[in-house]
């Protein structure tokens, strides 16, 4: 018999006639329908039945029984048509249960359970284990098992629905999602193709998966190169992306590693999609590791909602936050962006950063000022250098141009007066400035000053920098501590710009760049060119590549476009999402959170600083002295050699000290 689908079908219970209700929903193969008068009960009606179907019907009515019910809506009284023949059966209405996908999927699960934690999805998901277990127990083959046909409500207790398409001795189950049928099976038709518990397992362990890692499928990942492929060919490859057991191409998001699962879970995640389709956990297996995850779960300090696994090193949900910008689960309570319990009256912190004493200025060590040193007095001979050498050929010249009968005296007593001392001053002078005095200075004080310039640049820093400068670190600090509204405001807007860029693209879009009244003829024509012709094209990106655009010209269309966006946006309802809102407000609280706690240890902190300083400057003194000391013992002398040209220097003052 078949039944319309455009008015309530007449259908007979046991004790008569039925009075349907609305239509709760519509498949493929019928409709699903309230009862008048039993908000607890409903019925499916089939579209069309044949003998096979009615004789599965039958059986499964035959096997109804308090687990099974457990297990999912299970048909507990077939209904007939008024010819006799069975069109459907009678079942429990789940009123209020959602289905899989709408609890694992973050967006959905936000709106339907906002209070939802992590230890609910654990419970979910050990409760479908256990209906599995109840319907392979029964001798049973679930064959569709999928996100659609599970029920969860917000206890987290899970049913199955669609039971009439189970596999039921020789009836068999045609259907099935290619996404969750096993690699041995993939590519081959379903119809008459008999099932095993098996076939449940793999789809089983994908739903898990799926409702303890946000809906992530397990075989979807990034895949090496330019290779595309379907989640099908990766399957029926064995391509698990998160295996660590064998090298695939496939590899999941950098951003979501799937450490913060025990050991145990991943192991039998590996299992279940291994090769090997004889390694696949059984749903007693999934339950007991399940049970153990759920007593073994912490709560963040920072998100009482952050409910993860306590073997993990740190709060998942906190990163994941951070690095997806989306609100995973929501407080319980709601945040209103308010100074945190523990703010400061950040004036009494500046009075008490300005009260520290700074560090009292040690002495400093004595520099001798070079320009006031006196050269060395340097003996006679040292003195003459060696042009006097030369002075006693004056007699020589003189013959030459005078013809004097006395030249030899001459000659002789200029050299003895003048000649012979010359030739000492001149030989001491080579002597000095190549072995005795003037290089061994040199090599002496040289290394002295590249010792004593750094510890004396330390000294004065400490002196006069690095106090002050962490106090105005703390002063900074408080800037942006008072600042911290206002930050909020920036970040909600760019929120709400990226929330609703087509709107506002939209809207730009009617604002020619030509009525932007900014342009000449030479700039509007090259925005033409390439194609920039709204406020909706006048990004950064755009602008950047055309040379005819300097770099003002682009700040001036920027503006304008951002000065068109605030006044949409100041005249729009547009605001942030309560996921957005509530991802905002713990940003921010962390964020105060922050700044309070480093603010509080400023005073303390300036304190230690000052006398670290004191300390460190008494240490410099003390190690620099006895440097300057022989700095000074030979300052007056390596001045000498270098005014008299025995030491050269391309720079000599570099190595002044003062």
């Amino acid at each position: 018999m078949a039944v319309s689908s455009k008015a309530l079908p007449e259908v007979y219970g046991s004790n008569g006639p039925l009075q349907l209700a609305a239509s709760l929903g519509q498949g493929g193969e019928g409709s699903v329908y309230g009862l008048v008068g039993d908000a607890t009960l409903a019925v499916k009606v089939f579209r069309e039945t044949n003998e096979d179907r009615i004789d599965k019907l039958m059986e499964l009515v035959a096997m109804d029984n308090p687990r099974l019910r457990l297990a999912g809506a299970w048909p507990h009284l077939l209904l007939t048509g008024h010819d006799g023949s069975v069109v459907g059966y009678q079942m429990e209405f789940l009123q209020g249960w959602v289905p899989l996908f709408s609890v694992y999927q973050v967006r959905s699960r936000l709106r339907i359970l906002p209070n939802a934690s992590w230890s609910y999805l654990i419970r979910v998901a050990r409760n479908l284990t256990t209906c599995v277990h109840y319907i392979h127990e029964a001798g049973l083959v679930i064959g569709d098992l999928n996100e659609s046909n599970v029920l969860a409500d917000s206890r987290g207790m899970a049913r199955l629905i669609d039971v009439d398409s189970f596999q039921v001795g020789e009836h068999r189950c045609q259907v099935g999602k290619s996404e969750l049928t096993p690699p041995e099976l993939q590519g081959r038709s379903l119809q008459n193709r008999l099932r095993s518990p098996n076939d449940d397992l793999f789809a089983l362990a994908i739903l898990l998966f799926q409702t303890l890692v946000f809906g992530r499928h397990p075989y979807a990942g990034c895949t090496e190169g330019d290779r595309e492929a379907t989640l099908e060919s990766h399957i029926k490859a064995g391509h698990y992306a998160w295996t660590t057991r064998r090298s695939v191409p496939v590899h999941p998001p950098q951003e979501l590693s799937i450490d913060w699962l025990p050991a145990e879970i991943r192991g039998l995640f590996e299992d279940a999609f291994d090769p090997d389709i004889r390694h696949r956990p059984s749903a007693i297996q999934w339950f007991e590791a399940l049970k153990r995850l759920e007593a073994h779960t912490t709560a963040c300090t920072g998100v009482e909602t952050h409910v993860y696994w306590s073997g993990a090193e740190r709060c998942p949900w906190c990163d994941l936050e951070e690095k997806w910008g989306v609100s995973l689960f929501h407080s319980s309570q709601k945040r209103v962006m308010t100074r945190p319990a523990n703010s400061l009256d950040t004036d009494a912190l500046l009075q008490e950063l300005y009260s520290v004493p700074p560090p009292k200025v040690v002495e400093a060590p004595k520099v001798p000022n070079h320009d006031q040193v006196e050269p060395a007095k340097l003996k006679w001979y040292e003195r003459m250098g060696p042009g006097v050498f030369w002075l006693w050929l004056i007699p020589f010249w003189l013959q030459t141009f005078s013809g004097s009968a006395y030249f030899p005296v001459l000659m002789g007593s200029t050299f003895a007066l003048i000649g012979l001392p010359s030739l000492f001053s001149l030989a001491q002078h080579i002597h000095l400035r190549r072995k005795k005095g003037a290089a061994p200075t040199k090599q002496f004080v040289v290394p002295l000053v590249y010792k004593l310039r750094p510890l004396l640049q330390e000294w004065h820093h400490l002196a006069e920098v690095s106090f002050q400068a962490r106090r105005s670190e703390y002063e900074l600090l408080v800037e942006e501590y008072r600042n911290v509204d206002n930050r909020a405001e920036r970040i909600k807007l760019e929120l709400v710009k990226r929330s609703h860029r087509p709107e506002i693209d939209a809207y730009l879009s009617k604002f020619s760049v030509v009525a932007s009244g900014l342009l000449n003829n030479r700039t509007s024509a090259a925005l033409e060119k390439a194609r920039i012709q709204s406020a909706a094209d006048c990004t950064r990106e755009r602008l950047e590549p055309i040379a005819a655009v300097d770099l003002n010209m682009q700040k001036a269309l920027i503006l304008w476009r951002e000065d068109l966006t605030s006044h949409y946006l100041s005249t729009s309802t547009f605001g942030l999402t309560p996921s957005q809102t509530d991802l905002l407000e713990r940003r921010l609280k962390v964020e105060s959170d922050r700044l309070v706690k480093r603010l509080k240890q400023g005073p303390e902190e300036l304190r230690q600083l000052a006398g670290q300083i004191e300390g460190r400057q008494r240490d410099i003194a003390t190690e620099a002295q006895p440097l300057l000391d022989d700095y000074e013992s030979v300052i007056h002398l390596f001045r000498s050699y270098c005014k008299k040209g025995y030491i050269k220097l391309d720079r000599p003052e570099e190595l002044y000290l003062s």
